[in-house]
């Protein structure tokens, strides 16, 4: 079914909070914050919205992992990040790393670990996609890429709302976008972009007063956990 509005989902509690990324903090902050522990595949990937979009208008491993479009980013110290060129999710953490004084990179013969990371996405998308039942209210929340707002963001969100309309057509659904610039363009309906407040820098995982402020002015909660005993 189409999305609600945030300001109509949050009048009932949701069932499941998913980060859409683009980056790591959006799932680590919203684990802290919830105290939820599943995780999803966009965990772990920085993922730009046009790569949102291809995701759930094919939702497939095999196409996630494909030979042909996996391509190293190579620098002076290795391999820092895959990306699949297609779709244009960037893989930091699916293939085997080492340590240099640079940071992590990714192993040359990272080929040789594609079968078990397709294997480990394919379990993480049938997770998701299993949430796509008649009581299941998901609120995805999703901070901004800086190429979100060089690319055609409105046709993406469209595309994204329209994908989404498909794969959960028995859940009721809310898409938040964080952003600590104004989004200028019309998002669709079930759609909702809050500024996030950013008063400090931080490292991967976020400054974690400012994620709960954000996560807070969200209005998303979930069921109390029953109390032992």
């Amino acid at each position: 079914m189409p999305g609600l509005p945030l300001a109509e989902f949050t009048r009932d509690h949701a069932t499941h909070v998913v980060s859409f990324g683009a980056y790591c903090a959006a799932a680590h902050n919203i684990r802290r914050f919830y105290g939820v522990e599943t995780a999803y595949c966009f965990d772990w990937w920085v993922t730009p919205l046009t790569g949102l979009a291809k995701f759930f208008e094919n939702p497939d491993a095999d196409a996630l992992y494909r030979s042909t479009d996996l391509q190293p980013v190579v620098n002076d110290a290795g391999i820092p990040v895959i990306i699949n060129r297609h779709i244009g999710i960037e893989y930091f953490h699916e293939f085997k790393v080492t340590g240099t004084e640079d940071g992590p990179r990714v192993a040359a013969s990272f080929d040789e670990d594609v079968p078990k990371a397709r294997d480990r996405t394919a379990a993480l998308i049938k997770r998701l996609m299993a949430l796509n039942a008649a009581g299941n209210r998901i609120a995805f929340l999703r901070t901004a890429f800086p190429r979100d707002f060089d690319e055609d963001a409105p046709a993406l969100c469209a595309r994204l709302a329209a994908a989404l309309d498909r794969c959960f057509d028995q859940a009721t659904y809310t898409v938040v976008m964080a952003s600590t610039r104004a989004v200028a363009w019309t998002l669709p309906p079930g759609f909702t972009s809050l500024r996030f407040v950013a008063t400090q820098a931080a490292d991967w995982r976020g400054h974690p007063p400012d994620w709960d402020a954000f996560l807070t002015s969200t209005g998303i909660v979930l069921p109390a956990a029953p109390t032992p005993g």
